[in-house]
């Protein structure tokens, strides 16, 4: 399953040499270059010396699959291939490098003392940086739109729910992305059953079937989706779509994401029809 999907993501053939080498500088930001050089060239060490060293030559193996197979699919793939998709490789690759520093600093390496000092020193400002960013005022970041917002919790979603006494059996949340779907379950804690309501809803496909809903009514919730598209995508699959008022996902007490609310009543149709004619609508519609 996970090969099928990967592997349908890669687009049409397009060949490129630009697009392998943006994948490796993109590698070596993710990770830091001080952390990417050194990670790279015990991987290639450890492949060239081979089964000799049989366990630097296993972790190499292990690195060597997502870090060649995704860095070779962009040389052809019409898609842009994401550099944390090759993480898990350069992850095997550690051991090696812990391994390299310890020994190294046995043998004295007072540049390679203050290195590690500077690095971490770097990487403490770095995060707490990055994790006070949301807890900032909004217009401190951004004057029309909130650069943060997939760090954002939805929790005022459930809040705002509870506040309307909202609280109705046979009744369950609808998104119109997995990613949307993610950020909704992960706010009622399991609360509220979530169903993506899309052609590809990734681990949502499996959690959750859709005939088990059926004659049920739904939330959908979604940003930016008006109520003619709600009808034009979903009305098919609901006997009524009715627009209700939205919820405000807030940062520093102001809204960072505005949720559009849609009540829908009595959803009837199975996840293999709803799939087939959404992928339909997407690709007639260019997306």
């Amino acid at each position: 399953m996970s090969f099928l999907f990967q592997g349908g993501r890669s687009g049409a053939p397009h060949f490129s040499f630009v697009a392998p080498l943006a994948l490796i500088g993109l590698q070596s930001l993710f990770l830091a270059p001080w952390i990417f050089i050194p990670l790279l060239a015990l991987f290639v060490r450890s492949l060239w010396k081979g089964p000799a060293r049989e366990k630097d030559f296993f972790l190499a193996c292990l690195a060597a699959a997502p870090i060649l197979l995704f860095t070779l699919v962009a040389f052809w793939s019409s898609k842009r291939v994401l550099p944390h998709w090759v993480a898990p490789g350069y992850l095997m690759l550690f051991p090696l490098l812990g391994r390299e520093i310890a020994v190294r600093l046995e043998q004295g390496a007072p540049l390679l003392r203050r290195g590690l000092i500077a690095a971490s020193a770097f990487m403490v400002v770095g995060v707490g940086l990055v994790s006070a960013l949301p807890h900032l005022p909004l217009a401190a970041l951004s004057g029309s739109r909130y650069p943060l917002f997939e760090m954002l919790d939805w929790d005022d979603f459930p809040r705002a729910l509870a506040a309307r006494d909202w609280d109705q059996p046979k009744t369950f949340i609808a998104a119109t992305r997995w990613l949307d779907a993610g950020k909704l379950d992960y706010a009622l804690h399991g609360a509220v059953p979530v169903l993506c309501l899309c052609a590809e809803p990734h681990a949502f496909g499996l959690i959750r079937d859709p005939q088990d809903f059926i004659g049920q009514d739904a939330l959908i919730a979604a940003p930016k989706l008006t109520i003619d598209e709600a009808r034009a995508r979903f009305g098919g699959f609901f006997d009524s779509i009715e627009q209700v008022a939205p919820v405000d996902i807030k940062q520093g007490g102001q809204p960072a994401i505005v949720l559009q609310i849609f009540r829908a009543t009595n959803f009837h149709h199975p996840a293999r029809e709803f799939s087939l004619r959404d992928k339909d609508r997407a690709n007639a519609d260019g997306r």
